[in-house]
């Protein structure tokens, strides 16, 4: 059995460790909804963010440690330029940005194309225009075209160029995104809320959390074409 002074220590060890962590959640919580509205908006955050920042709060030992160590892998590493963006493996590699062509700059185009067009979907889906539910409709339905079309014209390999963790970002989440766009619209003009819609809805939010989380804290590092 413990001695009653070891258990003393250890209860005072963990006293202290949990009144550090409390201390850092009280911090942690309204820096990271910051962080999301300043990244998104203040509607975003109420439509689709206040769950997120406050999850990331309550592990912010881990953010904190992987903030230390990114930085200091930054100044320790130097990558090293390759001729393609994504190897066979998936995993992706540095690509030059030195120069870039017809193609690059094409997708270029169509990825912000696409962005401003999945932004105009949601600000509608929060209905603060006061739009008539036919009007609502169809204009949701122009965006679901936009974001189509301008997918077609985006090479998956070439959005490295903007940013090297873009395409994998971009499949898994981003177009699902937009897949799901589609099914909401379709299922607007049928004025039913079903099981499945729901479901869509739900899953919407959450690939949209990952998408803006990645996006918020990525796009001012995207390079643009020279």
């Amino acid at each position: 059995m413990e001695s009653t002074p070891e258990r003393n220590i250890k209860g005072v060890f963990f006293s202290i460790v949990f009144t550090i962590y409390l201390i850092g959640l009280i911090l942690a919580t309204p820096y990271f909804n910051y962080q999301f509205i300043k990244s998104n908006s203040f509607i975003s955050w109420l439509f689709l963010g206040e769950i997120a920042p406050t999850i990331k709060a309550a592990l912010w030992p881990y953010y904190l440690y992987m903030s230390a160590s990114d930085g200091l892998e930054k100044k320790t590493t130097t990558l090293e330029p390759a001729d393609s963006s994504v190897s066979t493996n998936g995993q992706l590699e540095y690509v030059n940005n030195s120069s870039w062509a017809k193609e690059d700059k094409e997708t270029y185009d169509a990825f912000y194309e696409a962005i401003a067009a999945h932004k105009q979907f949601i600000h509608l889906l929060k209905g603060e225009d006061n739009f008539t539910e036919s009007a609502l409709i169809y204009k949701l339905g122009i965006c679901v075209d936009e974001m189509q079309a301008a997918t077609l014209r985006i090479n998956l390999s070439r959005l490295a160029k903007i940013h090297s963790e873009l395409p994998i970002h971009y499949r898994d989440e981003f177009l699902k995104s937009i897949s799901l766009c589609s099914k909401i619209q379709k299922a607007a003009k049928t004025r039913v809320l079903s099981p499945e819609t729901k479901k869509d809805m739900v899953n919407f939010k959450i690939v949209g959390d990952k998408w803006f989380s990645f996006f918020g804290s990525h796009s001012q590092q995207f390079n643009r074409p020279i």
